[in-house]
């Protein structure tokens, strides 16, 4: 059932897909403060419903993924590795907003967006990827910015209550590092949307408990928002990020997703007159920079 393994040999296209995946991403808040009450772990399982059913749709409805499904079936390892990678969707997710709990939102922020550096230590072990001389400046870089962005003097004071919280976000990190790492695996096995699929299909499971603290007028009321939320900022992102893995490495692609935040910048100016600060702009130029050089270390130009 092996899809043909296409090689790295269009760099730019990996590249172009995970950023256009990561300011899809970034719209999530667009959606997310339009839904009325806003409960979290409802917005997750029905974010991740509404998006794995319409790849879901998309799939069952090409004779291509419907055979692939079907090989699927017989490759319990394939089926096992999905299920890891939607894992690591969902718990990323849950450990995130645990985060925001139990410490402040710019340390979650932080600590939910250290993935880069578990793929950059992981990737060349798991994947036999080689580490390029570039990734750790890189990754020094983009981590540089996100502090910046959440405004280091929110960073350096640490309570004993947050010790959770800060457990939490490194897991959440972590998460979102097994999110890349089995995503690039998969590529040359899976297809994108059929990756996509299972990995929400998955997370519904895992957020299942929650939805039934909500009664069916949460659906009804905030539907388009929710639709949005699974289809706009998780079915087509993750698609894209997932596609553009069998283009570039884990390094690169987890590197570049660190553009969302930049983007979220500008999208809380624009959008909710939100500040945006010197400090900030500093922190989105660093990104911005390192994503170029994770560019650079995929090959690209």
């Amino acid at each position: 059932m092996e899809l043909r393994s296409r090689r790295l040999d269009g760099p730019a296209r990996g590249i172009i897909m995970t950023m256009l995946g990561a300011v899809l991403f970034s719209l999530m808040p667009l959606w997310v403060r339009s839904v009325q009450p806003p409960f979290a772990p409802a917005m997750v399982f029905y974010r991740a419903l509404l998006g794995s059913a319409t790849m879901a749709v998309l799939v069952l409805g090409l004779p291509a993924y419907r055979a692939q499904l079907r090989e699927l079936l017989r490759r319990p390892r394939l089926l096992a590795l999905l299920a890891g990678m939607g894992a690591c969707m969902g718990t990323s997710t849950l450990f995130y907003f645990l985060a925001l709990t139990h410490t402040t939102v710019a340390k979650a922020l932080l600590l939910s967006y250290t993935s880069p550096i578990y793929v950059a230590i992981l990737g060349p072990l798991v994947l036999k990827e080689p580490s390029h001389r570039l990734t750790w400046v890189a990754v020094a870089l983009g981590l540089t910015g996100i502090a910046c962005i959440t405004e280091p003097q929110h960073l350096l004071t640490v309570q004993s209550s947050e010790a959770i919280g800060i457990l939490a976000g490194l897991l959440s990190g972590l998460g979102f590092g097994g999110v890349f790492l089995f995503g690039r695996y998969l590529a040359p096995h899976v297809s994108s949307l059929v990756r996509v699929m299972a990995g929400g299909t998955v997370v519904s499971l895992l957020m299942l408990p929650w939805m039934f603290q909500t009664d069916l007028s949460f659906l009804t009321h905030n539907f388009l928002w929710l639709a949005l939320l699974g289809i706009v900022c998780m079915a087509i992102p993750f698609a894209l990020f997932f596609q553009g893995q069998s283009y570039i490495p884990a390094q690169a692609s987890s590197l570049i997703s660190l553009l969302e935040p930049v983007c979220g910048i500008f999208i809380g100016y624009l959008a909710f007159g939100e500040t945006l600060s010197p400090l900030a702009g500093l922190g989105a130029a660093l990104i911005l920079i390192s994503t170029y050089l994770a560019g650079r270390t995929a090959g690209g130009p």
